[in-house]
């Protein structure tokens, strides 16, 4: 083993201090000064460059996949497809001449094959083609109004060989042998089979075609908006809005089919080896998983298992537990002891194999665990060493690895030809394509993870943490479905050019090459299996793309979700883990059954990318570590193992030098800063990733620094004029990444005051950059999170944010949603957190700052309700402009857009329908009002054989209403007409309607009242809202009560205050300010009775708050009734609201009408208007009665008679049930007083 070669003194100066030297400086703590908090925004704005980090993991992802995996997949999938014919004549036969009746040209003598190989893959940005046959650029806007996909083009150039072979004389010419004939098919042709196969045949074919066919399309593949293939990328601003681009739109979607998609981040389990317990707790597993993401299509599950087996003794009845040994593998039908295994590649020593799994001599308890399985494999083995023997074999290792490898044989699945050396060589560890010696080492190495884990002497993986978990971002998926979607296009090339190699002259590929699309599995959300496993993806993988505000759809893009099945019982992976803390948000999950399945990433976490494996061991080599294969069996338990990306790949003497060392490299950025180093002191273990998939969380570098130099250099460089960005803040060592299984073994301070107060750095060694940063993109925005309960901040955080209605593009008319809503007046809060101004979306606020007083008022904002100012409402506050968008087809030559005529006859189907706001051309005008039953498209159908056209016009349903804002008429690529209409409706306040804080402070407005009847203070100040004073101590929403209180200072000075959580709010300052301004200190005002015009007894808390109003509108919930359609089989209201259906009355609904005494109400709604019946019972036999034909008498088909006739109202609900119980042999009986 070489020594440790001297790295520090290549490294800069400032980066090799070391803890040991800050014993020397503690007397300097008291004097230093740590940086700030304007420090922390200096870095926070460089490192989240102004919001474009939120989404740089999905755009890298996709660039990726198409830059890298499109070729590499081409190059591996197709580099050599041999295509065979299926079906014509076979050399040497005659030739059949073609006839009159053959519909088949006829088929040349002789046989002929195809070699293709596929090289430079093309990708091209989105294009649509008119059909004029006109190829322009297609831009984002326009695929939302043609209803395209916005796909780009997949081209390749594919080197064409035809071979024709020679006549059937001259191929067989001195051999003395006749061909054998193969069957291709059922009703086929034999084709000889030493005619195209060996190496011998191909020197006697010769070469029909040989042509290289450029730009070849091979399929499509939907591209990412403001991705580096989108026609966007590069424009500046302006050119973006004037393309229809939203400049705050971030992009990170698809657009299929005119339609926003986004690919929701899937969470997957590590594919490396982890020990956990087994289920039944009475052993342990170590599973080592391999499933390639698409590159590879290699496979492999391998676990060991420790399984103790109960003993019974001969000479006493006590039952003794033995320990066992077994190795799972998926070719092998049965658990095998694991010694027959290690046996069997190649360790046939009992010292080999105490050095393979790192036993101690002086270690009994090991060695225990160990002897049962050592010896059922001797006797397993027994039978067959005989026979090896019997083969004269000259080594005696030869003999036990043959024995082993014949006990292996009789235990496989099925039959097959190779041996099974070949099958463990395939099928064991197929990723390590070194010799035995090297799976062996893996497989003792998993042997000892289970025998530590059972002693107690290592804990159990913990599968939940994310240092065993992967993201599969958008281009891993597309990665996994592009390779379902090549090896059905091979298969379809290859059956087309089978027909082709029959026919004489070269074979056309473009007319063969069929082209794959994606389109389809984002349509339908069946996405290809996850790595592993053998089922495919059942919906929720592609969702359309949330639009309801800014907040909202960031929030989307940044959510993952666990592929498990929400059903089941999974409760240790709902429950939160302590690696996410920094890397996804604790308060940020839905409810119900996705509750702990469905979580937001963190503000500050990253998803790693990927780098090179070959950089890391070209380091490992600079740093003397020894390779697997090159490392000596007997010193191999003193030396620590380096595993890379879970699989063990070399050993060195000094682990912790040489985590040190690779982390100094990482630092000075001779190393990819996004690898992961983790030290295992107690397994002695490296643990380096460098895959991608991994969430990582930026951190401020304490370690291997003494205090003065970490304030000096952190104070000199942030005070220079560096415009500073992530990039240059790695390189200045300022802050590195930081992954799950690294931070274990890191100690992190809270903030820089945490470091200030333990009075040294040697306590620490990374410090958090502000400990807010922990949130989501959504509970970030909410000010003083901290002081709230937790319930609070998950409802704001997950419901509200997403609820409220702003101003979500700067575009509005170039957006084609179906639906949405603006805010007409929104504002900046008064009080707001840093994170909104990193965002850089202050402008896209989703709410107002109202003047909010908490106090009661007439009883109408008891519980949650609100009492909303008429006068401000008036003024404009909370107004909101609900948008709709109908849209139709207009399919060439079969419909028309037009206004159907007054004197059409099949207009008379559709009596209640009103044309008079269409124009001519089927259109209403922009301006036009529209209610209910007004037609919106004119069209009709092509003029049929009989002179008449039908009416296929489009109406308004019921509650759809507004005022025409837009029409839009376009085209889409087979040359349909797509007509949009878009009404718009303003919106004020009304009694029902949802607000809510920012604290998660919701409330029904109850009561709507003027201003004179309202409080008001001395200043004449009357509020906009009136809240319960009850609604604080119930849910704790103590930060609403420090916005108001900050948010009165903000108004009087006209400056804006940061409210961001766990950041030292003096509040003795404000209180002060306050006073100083001649208001209460605590905010409390005496307010006159608006209504009396008395002085109020209490004194009010009274001040401004940020408000959302939220898309719950009571009009969007009215439902009314009286007469309508009606379900054809219970003849009960449909439950449709735009077609009138009826309203829902559930038992709480029944017990409430109860509950107010009328009962009567209830008969009217539950029988009178829903499906009032009447039938005919026999008194007699309490059945049915039936009609008596075509006379109008009732008869008891029972009792045969038609006395004691009764007639009765019942349900016709109930109607229908007697009948089918009675179809089932169940008769139900109606009893009924005699009369």
């Amino acid at each position: 083993m070489s020594t440790w070669p001297p790295l520090f003194a290549s490294l800069p100066p400032f980066q090799c201090c070391f803890i040991a030297d800050i014993e020397d400086l503690q007397q300097d703590m008291e004097n230093i000064n740590l940086p700030d908090t304007r420090d922390s925004e200096k870095i926070e704005m460089g490192l989240f460059e102004g919001g474009r980090h939120l989404i740089a993991h999905q755009i890298s992802s996709f660039e990726r996949f198409l830059g890298e995996d499109v070729q590499k997949l081409v190059e591996e999938e197709f580099k050599e497809v041999e295509v065979l014919p299926s079906y014509g004549a076979a050399p040497g036969t005659p030739h059949k001449k073609s006839t009159a009746t053959s519909r088949e040209p006829a088929k040349p003598p002789g046989w002929r094959r195809a070699k293709l190989s596929f090289q430079q893959v093309q990708v091209f940005k989105p294009e649509w083609a008119s059909q004029e046959g006109h190829v322009k650029p297609l831009f984002p806007h326009e695929a939302r109004i043609r209803k395209l996909t916005y796909s780009a083009e997949v081209k390749a150039d594919v080197h064409v060989k035809v071979y024709k072979p020679r006549e059937l004389g001259q191929i067989h010419k001195g051999k003395g042998k006749q061909s054998t004939p193969l069957n291709v098919g059922k009703g086929k042709q034999s084709m000889p089979m030493d005619i195209g196969i060996g190496e011998e045949n191909l020197k006697q074919e010769d070469i029909d075609q040989d042509e290289l066919v450029k730009s070849v399309s091979i399929g499509r593949i939907p591209v990412m908006v403001q991705s580096s293939y989108c026609q966007l990328h590069g424009l500046s601003k302006q050119t973006s809005l004037q393309r229809g681009h939203c400049h705050f739109d971030v992009g990170g979607y698809f657009i299929i089919k005119g339609s926003e998609k986004v690919l929701i981040t899937q969470e997957e389990q590590v594919r490396s080896p982890r020990c956990i317990r087994l289920r039944d707790e009475k052993g342990f597993q170590s599973r080592f998983l391999l499933a390639s993401k698409g590159l590879s299509s290699r496979t492999s599950n391998v676990m060991v298992n420790l399984k103790y087996h109960t003993v019974e003794e001969k000479r006493s009845s006590y039952e003794q537990k033995t320990p066992y040994l077994t190795v799972q593998l998926p070719f092998i039908k049965m658990e095998i002891n694991v010694v027959v295994m290690l046996r069997a590649l190649g360790i046939t020593t009992d010292k080999q194999l105490i050095d393979i799994i790192g036993l101690d001599l002086e270690d009994t308890q090991m060695f225990d665990m160990v002897r049962p399985t050592l010896e059922a494999a001797e006797s397993d083995m027994l039978p067959w060493l005989w026979d090896a023997f019997k083969e004269q074999l000259s080594q005696s290792s030869e003999v036990i690895k043959t024995a082993a490898l014949k006990l292996l044989e009789g235990k496989l699945r099925s039959k097959t030809e190779e041996t099974p050396s070949q099958i463990l060589q395939r099928c064991l560890f197929p990723d390590i394509m070194q010799d035995d010696r090297t799976k062996a080492m893996h497989l003792g190495y998993m042997v000892a993870q289970v025998l530590a884990c059972s002693l107690g002497r290592r804990r159990e993986d913990d599968i939940h943490c994310l240092s065993k978990k992967r993201l599969d971002l958008a281009g891993d998926l597309l990665l996994m479905e592009l390779k379902s979607k090549l090896f059905k296009f091979r298969r379809e090339l290859q059956r087309g050019l089978q027909k082709a190699l029959v026919k004489e002259g070269n074979i056309d590929l473009q007319k063969h090459a069929v082209p794959f699309s994606l389109e389809n599995a984002f349509l339908t959300g069946n996405w290809a299996q996850a790595p592993g496993t053998l089922t495919p993806r059942q919906g929720g993988l592609v969702v359309p793309l949330d639009r309801e505000n800014p907040l909202a759809t960031i929030s989307h893009l940044r959510q993952t979700e666990l592929s498990a099945n929400p059903k089941a019982r999974l409760r240790d992976a709902r429950y939160p883990n302590l690696s996410y803390i920094g890397r996804f948000c604790l308060v940020q999950s839905p409810d119900g059954e996705k509750c702990g399945l469905v979580k937001s990433l963190a503000f500050s976490s990253r998803v790693s990318s990927g780098s090179p494996e070959k950089d890391v061991f070209e380091v490992l080599k600079q740093l003397s570590a020894v390779c697997l294969e090159d490392a000596s069996l007997d010193n191999l338990r003193n030396m620590s193992k380096v595993l890379l990306n879970g699989r063990w790949v070399a050993v060195h003497e000094n682990a912790r030098g040489l985590a040190r060392s690779m982390r100094l490299m990482r630092r000075t950025m001779n190393l990819h800063h996004q690898v992961e180093i983790a030290e295992d002191a107690s397994q002695k273990e490296v643990r380096i990733c460098c895959d991608s998939g991994r969430i990582l969380r930026p951190l401020l570098i304490l370690a291997e620094k003494s205090p003065p130099q970490f304030r000096l250099e952190l104070k000199r460089k942030l005070g220079s004029s560096v415009n500073w960005n992530a990039e240059k803040l790695l390189e200045a060592g300022i802050i590195e990444y930081v992954g799950p299984e690294e931070e274990a073994g890191c100690m992190v301070a809270v903030d820089l005051e945490d470091v200030k107060n333990n009075g040294s750095l040697k306590n620490f060694t990374h410090c958090e950059i502000h400990p807010a940063l922990m949130f989501g993109v959504s509970a970030s925005l909410i000010p003083f999170a901290n002081h709230n309960h937790t319930l609070r901040v998950l409802h704001q955080a997950q419901k509200h944010c997403r609820q409220a209605i702003g101003f979500y593009s700067t575009c509005l008319q170039a957006r084609v949603d179906t639906s949405g809503q603006n805010l007409l007046y929104p504002q900046k809060p008064l009080v707001g957190t840093r994170f909104s101004r990193l965002l850089e979306r202050s402008e896209l606020a989703n709410g107002q700052n109202a003047i909010v007083a908490v106090c009661p008022y007439m009883g109408f904002n008891q519980e949650d309700s609100l009492v909303m100012n008429q006068s401000s409402i008036d003024r404009g506050i909370f107004n909101s402009m609900h948008y709709r968008c109908f849209s139709t087809l207009y399919k060439q030559n079969e419909e028309v857009m037009t206004k159907p005529a007054e004197s059409d006859a099949r207009r008379s189907n559709r009596p209640y329908a009103a044309y008079s706001k269409l124009d001519s051309d089927g259109l209403p005008q922009v301006g036009t009002n529209c209610f209910p039953r007004d037609v919106v498209f004119g069209k009709v159908s092509a003029l049929q054989t009989n002179g008449l056209y039908e009416d296929r016009s489009i109406d308004l349903k019921a509650c759809e209403k507004g005022r025409v804002d837009r029409v839009i008429v376009a085209s889409d690529d087979a040359d349909n007409t797509v007509a949009r209409v878009f009404l718009r409706e303003k919106r004020a306040p009304v009694v029902g309607d949802k607000f809510s804080s920012m604290h998660g402070q919701k409330g029904v407005v109850g009561l709507i009242v003027r201003d004179y009847d309202l409080p008001f203070t001395r200043q004449g100040i009357t509020p906009d809202l009136i809240i319960n004073p009850h609604a604080f101590p119930s849910r704790q929403t103590i930060g609403q009560l420090l916005e108001s209180h900050f948010g009165k200072v903000s108004g009087i000075k006209g400056r804006f205050f940061d409210g961001t959580a766990y950041t030292h709010m003096p509040m003795e300052n404000i209180t002060h300010e306050l006073h100083r301004l001649g208001f209460n200190q605590w905010g409390y005002e005496a307010m006159v009775n608006g209504q009396t015009g008395e002085m109020m007894d209490a004194r009010i808390f009274i001040g401004p708050a940020f408000y959302q109003r939220l898309t719950k509108m009571a009009e969007d919930q009215l439902k009314y009734r009286r007469q309508g359609p009606t379900h054809p089989l219970t003849r009960q209201p449909v439950d449709d609201r735009k077609r009138h259906g009826g309203i829902r009355i559930g038992e709480m609904e029944r017990d409430c009408l109860l509950g107010h005494g009328v009962a009567s109400n209830i008969q009217e709604r539950l029988f009178l208007l829903s499906d009032p019946y009447q039938v005919y019972v026999c008194q007699g036999c309490n059945r049915m009665a039936t009609k008596d034909g075509n006379k109008h008498v009732r008869i008891c088909r029972f009792c045969k008679t038609s006395k004691h006739i009764v007639c009765l109202d019942v349900p016709y609900a109930c109607k229908l049930l007697y009948q089918e119980l009675l179809s089932m042999g169940i008769c139900m009986r109606l009893k009924t007083e005699l009369d």
